[in-house]
């Protein structure tokens, strides 16, 4: 589905398909470069990050991202984009600080951004290019559990290089989801990344983990915390300023 993000969600509320928003999770797909600068709407501490970055590109992208996150998330909360405030848990994580808000991850790499919409539950998302590095294979080794890493091993060219971040993305949706980042034990966390969808054991807390169809080059993966009925994807397209009557 493609469209602009203001009111996409109450629109697919009051389909009258006989599916509940709190049964789904919403995936909006965001190409970067196409987000026009007269769009973004950020707030001071958003513009210092961006300026950190340390190229040109890098500091657009970032605000392209952050500004389109904005306008997905005031669409669920029917509030405009300047108005949204985010706050950060203990563990780092944001969340939008409004009663009964929905539950957000975004991840972007390159040109592409994939924002994860959760109604009622902890969601964590991540998205990779796939491209070729000369560590790969050092990685693999501290990321991937032992029966992974053997598998992995079995692989050879694209094949190999698609499962390493195909491995990498389900483990870093789950840190998301969790709010643990990278101080989760990767090498402990069994993903599966050959079957779609899996659930994954943390102690008492289950997960479950499934790819998502990422645009061509890329990879990606969502995690929840509760089972999910069905994901609706998304393709973000901006609201143009200035041009209402």
């Amino acid at each position: 589905m493609t469209g602009s993000a203001r009111g996409a969600f109450s629109e697919a509320r009051e389909a009258g398909d006989g599916e509940s928003p709190r049964d789904r999770v919403d995936v909006w797909w965001i190409d970067l470069d196409a987000v026009e600068g007269e769009t973004l709407e950020l707030s001071a501490e958003e513009r210092q990050a961006a300026m950190r970055r340390h190229s040109e590109a890098l500091r657009r992208r970032y605000a392209a991202a952050h500004a389109a996150l904005r306008e997905i998330l005031g669409s669920y909360a029917g509030i405009a984009p300047r108005d949204i405030e985010l706050e950060r848990a203990e563990n780092g994580k944001p969340f939008l600080s409004r009663p009964s808000a929905p539950r957000f991850n975004m991840s972007h790499s390159a040109h592409v951004a994939v924002c994860a919409i959760d109604e009622v539950a902890d969601i964590g998302v991540d998205c990779e290019l796939v491209a070729p590095f000369a560590r790969l294979p050092t990685l693999a080794r501290w990321i991937m559990t032992d029966e992974e890493h053997a598998r992995f091993e079995l692989l050879e060219g694209e094949r190999r290089i698609q499962r390493f971040y195909d491995t990498w993305v389900r483990k870093e949706a789950v840190s998301k989801a969790t709010g643990d980042g990278l101080s989760l034990a990767f090498r402990s966390l069994s993903v599966a990344p050959e079957r779609a969808r899996v659930p994954v054991s943390l102690g008492s807390r289950i997960l479950h983990v499934r790819s998502l169809e990422a645009p061509t080059g890329f990879a990606a993966a969502v995690a929840t915390s509760r089972p999910v009925g069905a994901f609706e994807t998304f393709r973000f397209a901006a609201r143009r300023r200035g041009r209402r009557r």
